[in-house]
């Protein structure tokens, strides 16, 4: 349940089937709605630049919460003497209120605690999310990927870690450049939005920007691109090498945030390890097929069906999905 209410305070999609678990936890007592509106009050009346450590040290707290209220409520079914009962609600009040003093005192009460505490974010293959930093920027998680940042930004810049890929809208601060590290890339910005493409399985390196400005220098020699929009950065692991390239086709970078799976000119291994992410299922091939035939194709939050009949016919196989398993013969 607590994974529950934090995804509907970080305005994260709901499933109807968490939706409906959520409304049924609501309705089964009073003060389990006493909780979670007092815990929505404090959380929406916090800045951005708290949200996100509020909800991740709130977590154990309100799950302590949720099970002493649920305990009560078994005590009183149970025959529990009224004497413990109230003893045990005193302490709950008192440790709710404790919970509100902390939550609601100024944030320079401990500056040290709040920025040192790290926050991971992560989308499982099958899955996006989107959210805001501390400092109120937006981020897109792709499949499979994960970010890594502090509870709450210093006063000269802002810094995160990436594995994967994200599309960031960062919001402007001049005083505090906003900074991604990336397997051997940083990525320098004031205000902008780009896309970094950056799976540890892959050989290269991608940033592609849409809007505004970015630098992105190399750790080993230090060099430096300055990218405007439609243009791109292309860094090769193996030999070090970065340069800068026009963005012919925005949609090959940036359409997966609009839910559009687009392909150019890839070849079925990658197509594969693209569809394994987004669809977070394992692919079998028992039949000799084209690797290196290139395929092209764009489609809207398509099928994973729909994908596979479009390379069965380009490709020349048959395929068979069960479960998380594509079998192609």
């Amino acid at each position: 349940m607590e994974e529950l209410i934090l995804k509907y305070l970080n305005r994260e999609h709901l499933s109807a089937e968490e939706k409906a678990r959520l409304k049924k936890w609501l309705a089964k007592s009073k003060k389990n709605q006493q909780v979670f509106n007092q815990l929505k009050l404090n959380l929406e009346g916090t800045g951005k630049e708290t949200v996100d450590k509020m909800q991740q040290e709130t977590w154990e707290d309100l799950s302590a919460r949720i099970n002493a209220y649920e305990q009560l409520s078994r005590d009183k079914r149970t025959g529990t003497p009224r004497w413990f009962r109230f003893a045990a609600s005193l302490l709950l009040v008192f440790i709710f209120g404790a919970l509100l003093y902390f939550y609601t005192k100024p944030a320079t009460q401990s500056p040290a605690a709040t920025s040192l505490a790290m926050v991971q974010k992560e989308s499982l293959y099958g899955q996006k999310r989107t959210f805001l930093l501390p400092d109120g920027s937006s981020v897109k998680l792709n499949a499979g990927s994960k970010i890594t940042f502090p509870g709450s930004f210093g006063t000269k810049s802002r810094e995160v870690s990436l594995q994967g890929e994200a599309f960031f809208q960062v919001e402007e601060d001049p005083k505090r450049p906003f900074v991604i590290v990336s397997k051997g890339i940083r990525t320098e910005v004031l205000g902008t939005s780009f896309v970094i493409r950056a799976y540890e399985e892959d050989a290269q390196v991608h940033v592609a920007v849409k809007s505004g400005r970015v630098a992105v220098s190399t750790s080993e020699e230090g060099k430096k691109l300055l990218l405007a929009p439609d243009e791109m950065a292309r860094y090769s692991e193996e030999t070090k090498e970065i340069s800068k390239q026009v963005v012919e086709d925005p949609s090959l970078f940036f359409g997966w945030t609009d839910q559009a799976l687009v392909f150019k000119r890839n070849n079925l291994q990658e197509v594969l390890k693209t569809a394994s992410r987004w669809y977070d299922v394992d692919f079998n091939i028992t039949v000799n097929v084209p690797f290196d035939k290139r395929f092209t194709g764009s489609y809207k939050n398509p099928t994973l069906d729909e994908l596979m009949t479009s390379l069965a016919y380009a490709y020349d196989f048959n395929y068979k999905i069960e479960d998380k398993n594509v079998t192609i013969y």
